[in-house]
């Protein structure tokens, strides 16, 4: 019988038939396993496991209820860190283009939005203002889709050792990375603040422009339209965390523990931000 830190067993998971394919696949660990849940996000069902070795992974799974097609795409995860696996880009070991994001988040807001019985006019009309002033693409890159300090893992020598959270990666646009990135990378100063507790915002961190100047100089990339990105970004990341209030609006996910009304709150802050950057 497996060791379970939850009194009615890991939330999402079939236990038996888990450790049962882990035994029959995985030569690395051997069950029974110690589940814990790793707390930290809205999206996906992850757990710490640890063998009767001590030996430890982390397992994961999608939300339960209906999702939209393509979200939390674990196959996607696992082909794109097992391709990376043999190159100099750390990642975790294996045991978009603009145009389609601004089509695939405006569906997303639009189908929660009676769940969450929340709708902004400021959504339609930065996505209207998104459509008209798409840049043109260049090269497509591997894009990571939320890339910023909160998914790497950053060693005792304050390089980062490993890039962590690729369900939603995919070949696009790198600007819309370097936008995201940017837009978590909080400032001591900023009066809307981009995540409580931010390490970034503690002293010794470089600016956001810092970065901006660093990246042009290493990549040769014309940042010219970095506002639209920084815009479309924070646009995305309101329609991403609607899509997480729905859920827990619908009892799709529990909501113990879960401050909705700063869910709620961080949705408009976006917003705010998105028409900030096409105002700067």
């Amino acid at each position: 019988m497996s060791m379970h830190d939850e009194a009615q067993g890991p939330e999402g998971y079939d236990v038996d038939r888990v450790e049962e394919w882990i035994r029959e696949h995985v030569v690395e660990l051997t069950p029974p396993l110690a589940w814990h849940r790793l707390e930290g996000g809205h999206s996906n069902l992850t757990y710490l496991i640890t063998d009767t070795a001590g030996r430890q992974a982390v397992i994961l799974r999608p939300p339960q209820g209906e999702l939209l097609p393509k979200a939390h795409d674990m196959g996607r995860e696992w082909s794109l860190i097992s391709a990376l696996g043999p190159t100099a880009v750390p990642v975790a070991s294996a045991i978009a283009y603009v145009a389609r994001q601004l089509r695939t988040w405006y569906r997303s807001w639009t189908s929660s939005a009676t769940a969450a019985s929340y709708d902004d006019p400021r959504v339609h009309a930065l996505h209207e203002r998104l459509t008209a002033e798409l840049p043109e693409q260049g090269p497509a890159r591997v894009v990571h889709g939320d890339y910023g300090l909160h998914n790497t893992l950053v060693g005792a020598g304050s390089e980062v050792v490993a890039v962590v959270d690729w369900e939603i990666s995919t070949l696009g646009d790198p600007l819309a990375d370097l936008g995201y990135a940017l837009n978590q990378w909080a400032e001591p100063h900023d009066d809307l603040p981009v995540r409580d507790e931010a390490a970034t915002a503690l002293p010794g961190f470089h600016t956001r422009e810092a970065l901006s100047e660093r990246y042009a100089e290493k990549t040769g990339r014309d940042l010219s339209n970095l506002s639209y990105y920084i815009g479309f970004n924070w646009w995305k990341s309101a329609c991403i965390v609607h899509g997480v209030y729905a859920r827990y609006c619908e009892g799709k996910k529990s909501t113990e523990g879960i401050d909705m009304e700063s869910l709620h709150e961080r949705i408009g802050r976006y917003l705010t931000l998105s028409q900030r950057a096409f105002s700067a």
